[in-house]
């Protein structure tokens, strides 16, 4: 068992497919407990806390095991200005040496798909049921007041193999794609300025990464969960004071260092970083510039 110098703690575990994966808790708090039998239901709402049992002297916490998270690529053009009409929703402005992403602001329909060129037996659908026509790229709506039962819409962008983009995306129409579970009614599109990370390769798809946006040079890459793990409570045997030792040390390093948070990067070595204790939260990782270094090193953990 390691604990990490910092406000959480990393809980080192070997699996079956060879090599170890990183568990932080005690975010949430440690909850003590008279009796094990006090455990409350597993649950993702438990996954940061660190819960003590009494009777038995033995921490637990809430282990996910088997999770996959994975790295997803998306396009991102770039331009000398802000491109309006780009294929893709991510764009890095080179004269302004900033990021954009396209925003839409549109309304999603319910709908059905026929290989025909017209709804078939319109009455067997809903009053506004959306029906889209691959027998002629067409999008109608059921409307049982008509002649025919279904009425045509003119202002339809049909876009089978091309996903939404500022180039195929048009304001004022309706925009369907095979891989959507809507048809959508664009109202408005704008462009706003994004913040993804900069690295020259991407980590390691890691729960800690889930929701957020990586720039490799050439690709927007977003990490999402692939597929839940499964939860159960894991047993820590110690008789240590972990909430003892946590705040001691968090105390010490509190009062000899001036604490400065970052984010993925790791700050370069300077006089200037020199006495800083440099922290990413998310990751609970801690660096110090050490003297006659020429990069900033991560600190030694406690065991």
């Amino acid at each position: 068992m390691e604990l990490l110098i910092a406000e959480h703690f990393r809980i080192s575990h070997h699996h079956k497919g060879g090599g170890y994966e990183n568990i932080e808790i005690g975010s949430g708090g440690t909850i003590y407990l008279d009796k094990y039998d006090d455990l409350p239901r597993v649950d993702l709402a438990e996954i940061d806390k660190l819960y003590y049992c009494k009777d038995i002297k033995v921490y637990f916490y809430v282990r996910e095991i088997n999770g996959d998270y994975r790295f997803y690529s998306y396009s991102c053009s770039q331009n000398q200005t802000l491109n309006q009409t780009t294929p893709a929703n991510y764009q890095y402005v080179i004269s302004e040496d900033k990021f954009y992403q396209a925003v839409y602001d549109m309304d999603g329909y319910d709908y059905v798909t026929v290989t025909t060129s017209t709804p078939e037996n319109p009455s067997q659908y809903e009053d506004g049921m959306f029906v889209v026509c691959r027998g002629s790229s067409k999008l109608y709506r059921i409307d049982s007041a008509t002649e025919d039962g279904y009425v045509e819409l003119s202002n339809f962008v049909y876009s089978y193999y091309s996903q939404m983009t500022p180039a195929t995306a048009t304001v004022g129409k309706f925009f369907y794609y095979r891989g959507y579970d809507k048809v959508y009614f664009i109202k408005a599109l704008s462009w706003e300025e994004f913040h993804p990370y900069v690295v020259e390769t991407l980590p390691r798809g890691d729960k800690r990464y889930v929701d957020k946006y990586f720039y490799n040079g050439y690709s927007i890459c977003h990490c999402e969960e692939y597929q839940s793990g499964t939860l159960s409570w894991q047993e820590i045997k110690t008789d240590v004071d972990l909430d003892r030792v946590k705040s001691d040390v968090q105390s010490m390093l509190s009062s000899k260092l001036q604490v400065e948070e970052y984010e993925y990067m790791t700050p370069e070595a300077s006089e200037e970083t020199m006495g800083k204790l440099y922290m990413w939260k998310d990751a609970n990782v801690y660096m110090l510039t050490i003297k006659n270094e020429t990069v900033v090193n991560t600190i030694a953990t406690v065991t």
